[in-house]
């Protein structure tokens, strides 16, 4: 009885949502240089995504350390394709692009993209590409390539600097490219042999599943969807500063159990992982590419934590939180500093204490320069002063009028002061001129449309 072929992992068929087939994480973002060949404005019909008028091939070259071939032995792809890079296919739609600046302005030059990257080789149908990949069948040609989507602003200039060595056909660029992603590890879909590297550095390494959505135009292969990937994350602990910062991971059994996600920024991508090394059965088919990324800027999310942070319940908006550190003095901005390297006693100057004034009146209260003279209480317009109360038979109080100033008093001091200037200051009142001896006087601030009454009219 003939053995049957192990089975093989190919890549799995686009799903309509991130939520189809367990937890996926999120777009593998890669950032890279490269120069740009066989650019083209695509017509309507012909195009590899719904949106991408502009195609143009690049290259994502692979610049691993030095000290990653000597820690981790047949780490990246034998295949002679792989090892120095992974040719991608650009798409994206551009509307700075013209037919007949395309030669001049694209084709040759170097830029910075930064773009979505699908590494497995997709299968495009109706689309044609010079010396790439095709399958002949009963169909149309099928172009098995990768996909990079830029993202907008993610195409860059630049004029390249050989960076190594003083010959002009120095390889360039000598850095790596870096990657960023946040996904949960997998436990089922790969798992790596035991007796490749050390125990530290195997159960050190991780899988991470991500996915990219995309959007073919008119649906054809490979179909609109969340396309799967997976990509490799070293975390030497033999190496500064991993050995540093992740010891732990030396004692731990599992570091990353099941549900534990993790959020790279910036990695560094190595290379493509060779099939060779995941345990066998099942078999990586040729079409799926599992991206090496060493890790330099990670945080770890573990199930505990996502579960605690869901079923949290959102603090009240009147709370307050202490802070950590403790407020300076409000400087001249208006602010309180929790800056913990400002010192306590260079503090700001504080602003001058303004003292608020009383309102003012609009005609100040008169200041007597001697006392003013007794005058009655009829001339001021104020009820007479009542003389000594006596009492009446009815009991009711009576004024006695007989012991106030006689009408004649009263007559002298009336006429005193319409006679005499008084001593109480007043406003003096203009004194009427002749027409001989008239001269123009200053016009004063009056009141619009009113008149003062005069004391006398």
């Amino acid at each position: 009885m003939a053995s049957l072929p192990p089975p093989a992992i190919s890549p799995a068929p686009p799903l309509l949502s991130k939520r189809g087939q367990g937890a996926i994480g999120s777009d593998l973002v890669v950032t890279y240089h490269s120069d740009m060949a066989q650019c083209e404005i695509l017509p309507t019909g012909s195009r590899y995504t719904n949106a991408g008028n502009f195609k143009a091939g690049t290259f994502l070259s692979f610049n691993p350390p030095p000290f990653i071939d000597d820690l981790y032995p047949q780490l990246f792809s034998i295949d002679d394709d792989e090892r120095p890079g992974l040719p991608l296919l650009l798409s994206t739609f551009n509307a700075d692009v013209r037919t007949a600046t395309l030669e001049e302005d694209w084709e040759g030059r170097w830029f910075t993209i930064t773009a979505r990257v699908c590494p497995n080789q997709l299968s495009f149908q109706g689309v044609s590409l010079d010396g790439w990949d095709l399958e002949d069948g009963a169909g149309p040609k099928t172009v098995r390539v990768a996909l990079a989507l830029p993202r907008d602003g993610g195409l860059l200039p630049i004029v390249p600097r050989l960076l190594h060595g003083s010959s002009e056909g120095a390889a360039w660029p000598t850095s790596p490219a870096h990657a960023s992603f946040a996904g949960p590890v997998d436990h089922d879909t790969f798992r790596l042999r035991e007796d490749i590297w050390s125990e530290a550095l195997v159960k050190s390494s991780a899988f991470v599943k991500l996915g990219t959505y995309l959007l073919p135009e008119n649906d054809r292969p490979p179909h609109k969807g969340v396309h799967v990937c997976h990509v490799l994350v070293l975390f030497p602990v033999d190496r500064q500063p991993w050995s540093s910062q992740l010891a732990w991971m030396r004692q731990s059994s599992n570091p990353f159990p099941r549900g534990s996600w993790i959020a790279c920024t910036g990695g560094r991508v190595l290379g493509v992982l060779n099939r060779n090394l995941t345990r066998s059965p099942p078999v990586v088919e040729a079409s799926l590419r599992i991206l090496v990324v060493l890790a330099d800027d990670w945080e770890f999310i573990r199930q505990s934590s996502l579960a605690a942070q869901n079923a949290s319940t959102p603090a009240p908006s009147t709370a307050t939180s202490e802070s950590p550190t403790r407020l300076r003095p409000v400087g001249p901005g208006g602010v309180a500093s929790r800056n913990p390297f400002s010192s306590p006693t260079r503090t700001a100057k504080a602003p001058p204490t303004v003292v608020p004034t009383p309102p003012s009146f609009a005609t100040p209260p008169p200041t007597f320069a001697t006392p003013p003279p007794t005058t009655s209480s009829a001339t001021l317009g104020r009820p007479p002063v009542p003389g000594p109360i006596h009492a009446v038979d009815d009991g009711r109080p009576a004024i006695d009028l007989s012991s106030a100033d006689d009408a004649s008093d009263m007559d002298d001091l009336l006429s005193h002061q319409l006679t005499s200037p008084s001593d109480t200051p007043s406003q003096k009142r203009p004194r009427p001129a002749s027409p001989e001896t008239s001269t123009p006087t200053r016009a004063k601030r009056t009141t619009a449309g009113k008149k003062r009454p005069s004391l006398y009219e």
